[in-house]
């Protein structure tokens, strides 16, 4: 399933449309859907798509010369195979000069690997030939690290040569959804909880299976992808994946701050907060600090969290259970270590999808007279805030979010209030109430009177539609 990438997908288009010679570099993780874009970008377009493996420079040559005589009919190039990198990329220059051509080195990383003169090779021939052509080239790589190290840093010998670049993010909980349309809006949430927005990943559950038993199947069974596709993630990125499985260990667990996940992986500060980095510009952890932080790189509030949801759920879950999961006890795996404590975990990626809703209410221009700058969460030594939305130094709204079998009541509301006098929040503040079971009836007609926020999970897949924009926001 391809959705949503219509920003991504207008940004190259809009390069093919200059006819100048352009060079995109696309990156992103494994299982974010970057070889399907381009599938949907090229199109009819006059393109050639070259894939990587880890063949040697020899076959990959040869596999190469296939593919440029599937698309230009030389017969030269059916006699023997082009001797070189250097040789192949001047004749797709010369293709270039005749046309409009898009290129496509998918996999980048593999071709590297097997010729590491490569990028300078790549280099030389742009700079002398390329950029005089009418070639669209687009250099796509999985290893975020290796993409960024060797097409983008300074030290890289194709730094400042690129046009474009683009890293392409895993889908947020709305177009997640779009996998399991025929799921509860609980069961939506809850399957973006284990498996964020990762459409690799998404695509494995069977939308017409329980969520549960899509767990105990895709997850949970030793031989299935999703059983370990974290240990893979990590291997392929990483040097020491064995300190880089104990920091995210101790996270998925509960610890936050810098020292209690040091202790727990028994590591020193200094080196846990360096992996912590890479784990950073991975993408897979966020170290988040207050809202109302003016100075957040130097906060002692942050607290570091696991922003991946399947890698959270599956160091949270999978992980600490392997033993029993290679035994063959997946009910009880299941049913005794995962059902019962799931709400509790899915709380977390809960309150996410409530920010991410009201910033898609506020792109669309329906979220009633506030318009926020920034949103997040604030806390202090004592009191949490799970939705601040502020414009400045302005708190607009704030909100709390209720993943319960109860129904949040007015005390919630006064409970907020409080919080809101605590962090000093103008008496014009507006309040929002998100919860998984409903609101007390004395607390909706308060609501209305007041004109408090309310949302349900149902509420939160009716984005944009007619009765939501004419219920909870007038």
């Amino acid at each position: 399933m391809f959705r949503n990438r219509a920003k991504e997908l207008q940004a190259l288009e809009d390069r093919w449309r200059t006819g100048q010679p352009e060079f995109v570099v696309l990156y992103g993780r494994r299982r974010v859907g970057k070889t399907e874009l381009l599938l949907q970008f090229l199109g009819d377009k006059p393109h050639l798509y070259l894939l990587g493996d880890l063949r040697s420079e020899r076959d990959q040559l040869v596999e190469v010369t296939q593919r440029l005589y599937d698309y230009s009919r030389d017969p030269l190039l059916a006699a023997q195979a082009l001797p070189s990198w250097a040789t192949a990329l001047e004749y797709i220059v010369r293709l270039a000069l005749q046309e409009r051509l898009v290129v496509v080195i998918d996999e980048f990383q593999y071709f590297c690997e097997s010729t590491p003169s490569l990028p300078s090779v790549l280099q030389k021939v742009w700079d002398e030939q390329a950029r005089f052509s009418r070639v669209m080239l687009i250099l796509c790589g999985s290893y975020v690290s290796f993409m960024e190290r060797e097409t983008l840093a300074y030290e890289s010998p194709l730094y400042g040569r690129r046009t474009a670049q683009m890293q392409l993010q895993p889908l947020d909980y709305l177009d997640a959804s779009a996998f399991f349309p025929k799921y509860s809006a609980q069961d939506r949430i809850l399957a973006y909880s284990v498996l964020g927005g990762m459409p690799g990943y998404l695509s494995r559950f069977d939308p017409g299976r329980s969520l549960a038993e899509n767990i105990r199947q895709e997850i949970l069974d030793p031989v299935a992808m999703l059983s370990s596709e974290a240990r893979f993630l990590l291997m392929e990125e990483m040097r020491e994946p064995r300190n880089y499985f104990s920091l995210l260990r101790a996270i998925a667990f509960g610890k936050t701050r810098l020292n209690e996940i040091s202790q727990e992986a028994g590591l020193p500060s200094r080196g846990a907060s360096k992996y912590l980095d890479v784990l950073q510009d991975l993408g897979l952890i966020e170290r988040k600090t207050p809202i109302t932080e003016r100075r957040p790189e130097r906060s002692r509030q942050g607290l570091y969290d696991i922003i991946d949801n399947y890698v959270a759920f599956w160091f949270r879950f999978v992980l600490p259970n392997q033993p029993y999961l290679e035994e063959g006890r997946r009910e009880y795996v299941l049913n005794e270590r995962i059902l019962p404590n799931l709400p509790d975990y899915a709380s977390r990626r809960f309150e996410d999808v409530c920010r991410r809703f009201l910033q898609r209410r506020q792109g669309q221009g329906t979220l009633s007279s506030i318009e926020f700058d920034r949103i997040g969460a604030w806390w202090s030594s004592s009191e949490e805030v799970d939705v601040v939305a502020m414009h400045g130094d302005e708190v607009l709204l704030i909100g709390e979010c209720k993943w319960t079998n109860e129904w949040v009541k007015i005390g919630d509301l006064n409970d907020l209030r409080r919080k809101a006098a605590v962090m000093n929040a103008a008496t014009s503040v507006r309040y929002a109430l998100f919860s998984r079971s409903g609101f007390d009836p004395n607390l909706i007609k308060l609501a209305k009177a007041e004109g408090i926020l309310l949302f349900e999970p149902e509420d939160l897949f009716t984005l944009g539609s007619d009765q939501l924009a004419a219920g909870s926001f007038q």
